[in-house]
């Protein structure tokens, strides 16, 4: 297959990409984010899709937390190695996300009390 037949005016880069003669701005709009996010929380579907991920993360995180480390005990003479290490990675992880939490939503300014007369 020719390149050229499919798209003309391509060059070959030296390092081994296609190069279109000229550059354009995407036409997305920059406020294009903002109207998803604003759709996200009035929308049936969204609110579904999160609801099926809720279900469907729950019995995971149970199998991950309590089912693995438990068949991965019985296997190493119930030592506890398995299970303080799946502790330690649920409490790391749940730091984690309440560092991002926190980032995504910071706390509001705090508000200037009013002096009393």
């Amino acid at each position: 297959m020719d390149i050229h037949e499919i798209a003309s005016g391509l060059t070959l880069d030296p390092a081994g990409y296609w190069l279109a003669p000229e550059t354009t701005q995407p036409s997305y709009p920059a406020e294009g984010n903002d109207i998803c996010f604003g759709m996200e929380e009035e929308s049936f579907w969204l609110a579904h899709r999160n609801c099926a991920i809720t279900v469907i993360y729950t019995p995971l995180v149970f199998a991950l937390c309590v089912v693995l480390p438990s068949l991965i005990e019985s296997m190493t003479d119930h030592r506890g190695v398995a299970v303080a290490a799946v502790f330690f990675l649920t409490i790391w992880v749940s730091m984690v996300q309440l560092r991002d939490y926190a980032l995504q939503y910071p706390p509001p300014p705090p508000v200037e009390a009013v002096p009393a007369k």
